[in-house]
């Protein structure tokens, strides 16, 4: 039995919202059904917080989203269980739900405090990725081109230092290339890009260069796929800039307009992804373009460097054929009708994230 990890999703924001994960969410990507229906084993929910959040809130409202997923555990302990580390998962075999990790996006969710990361450890994240689309204090994202920060300043490097004595993975995606650089030299760990693709099959500073593909498997990390076609096909991201840059410049207007309000805030993100998905229509990009990546990941890394990590409802739009969780069973097909072995696809589906999680925990 294939057992599938998606180490990424920002559906913990619509449940915020008021999405019902165990009874159907409609609206969104992923529910209890779905992942059933698609196979998977354990989901990492992502806390992602904004950076234009004020700063002093920003831990508190990452705190607000890792309860919550504490909450969907201990509220449907027979569907959904919360795994800390490659332990759990080994205590709990015979577990017929659902296992849920928390990770946290954007280090802005640590106000600059070193003593959140670690209560957030407290509360068994098991990733941070580092930054978002702007630059912190203390490491430059591939969101901003310019700005005074290269690469990790000394606070970076103490929290990498800290984050492999505490057991949380690095995760590097939406980093810039100066900070992917001094975390990778700098962690003895291996570290994740979590929700990224490869630069050489869509060339975009998002991406991930065939070098660096090298260095997080010589690190023996791994890299999730991301499912958003902006980040799968040249030609839909540069449609992107031409049909939809304005909506994009709307983005941190809605963070900013409903910061108390998850419902609010949701109802606009899904308008946002509505229009976009209306301007992009000449544009589809096949499911199959996510086995590409991985296929590409494979062939300059080996099998034990990639993985799904799907970013569910936190894209806009989707390939065509992909709706939600329920889709592994497709994407699992064309890994067999291209040769992957049966050894290769457990690797890429979960096993690669496992491995990962243990070193980290060790």
């Amino acid at each position: 039995m294939i057992k599938i990890i998606d180490l990424h999703c920002d559906t913990i924001g619509e449940a915020l919202a008021g999405a019902d994960l165990v009874g159907g969410n409609p609206a969104g990507n992923i529910d209890l059904e779905r992942l059933r229906n698609g196979g998977v084993y354990a989901q990492v929910f992502a806390c992602f917080i904004s950076s234009e959040v004020p700063q002093d809130s920003a831990f508190r409202r990452t705190m607000e989203m890792v309860n919550s997923i504490h909450r969907l555990c201990s509220d449907n302990p027979a569907l959904f269980r919360l795994a800390a580390g490659a332990s759990d998962f080994e205590r709990s075999r015979s577990y017929k739900g659902v296992f849920a990790l928390i990770a946290v996006e954007n280090g802005y969710a640590i106000e600059n405090d070193l003593k959140n990361l670690e209560l957030l450890k407290q509360q068994h994240v098991c990733y941070m990725t580092l930054t978002h689309s702007k630059h912190l204090p203390w490491a430059a994202s591939s969101g901003e081109s310019t700005g005074p920060v290269t690469g990790l300043t000394a606070f970076g490097r103490e929290l990498i230092r800290l984050m492999n004595e505490l057991g949380m993975i690095i995760d590097v995606s939406h980093v810039h290339g100066t900070t992917f650089r001094d975390a990778v030299k700098m962690s003895k760990k291996p570290l994740i890009a979590s929700h990224s693709n490869t630069r050489a099959l869509c060339d975009i500073p998002r991406n991930l260069s065939d070098d660096q593909i090298r260095a997080i498997a010589d690190n023996g990390g791994m890299i999730g796929v991301n499912f958003f076609p902006g980040f799968l096909e040249n030609a839909y991201a540069e449609a992107l800039k031409t049909n939809c840059s304005d909506l994009f410049a709307e983005i941190d207007k809605i963070e900013t307009a409903h910061l108390d309000d998850p419902v609010e805030k949701n109802r606009a993100m899904q308008a946002f992804g509505r229009e976009l998905q209306i301007r992009m229509q000449g544009f589809p990009v096949p499911a199959t373009r996510i086995i590409d990546h991985i296929s590409h990941i494979a062939d300059i890394a080996g099998v034990d460097h990639a993985g799904f990590g799907s970013d569910f409802d936190g894209v806009p739009a989707l390939p065509t054929g992909i709706s939600g969780s329920d889709c592994y069973p497709l994407l699992l097909e064309d890994m067999r009708l291209r040769g992957f072995s049966a050894e290769d696809i457990r690797k890429i589906s979960g096993e690669n994230f496992l491995r990962v999680l243990k070193a980290n925990s060790a």
